[in-house]
């Protein structure tokens, strides 16, 4: 079967083997980073982009914290 798709592709089994390994990798890495949202997600986040919610009192005092360590 390998030999067969080498041939009628115009490789060798070798080059074919890793042609198809790459684009399996290529897929499943897509696949893990592309987020796909429905058209409500989307609307949300999008709607916390443009509006955020204001910061509550614990990342307020988080960010207390981090800028007296930080010298700012």
């Amino acid at each position: 079967m390998l030999q067969h798709a080498a041939a009628l592709s115009g490789r060798t089994v070798s080059e074919f083997v890793v042609a198809s390994a790459q684009e399996a990798a290529a897929k499943v890495i897509q696949e893990h980073e592309t987020m796909r949202l429905s058209r409500a997600e989307q609307i949300a986040f999008v709607t916390a982009l443009l509006a955020p919610p204001k910061p509550g009192a614990r990342l307020r005092q988080a960010a207390a914290r981090y800028r007296a360590r930080a010298g700012l």
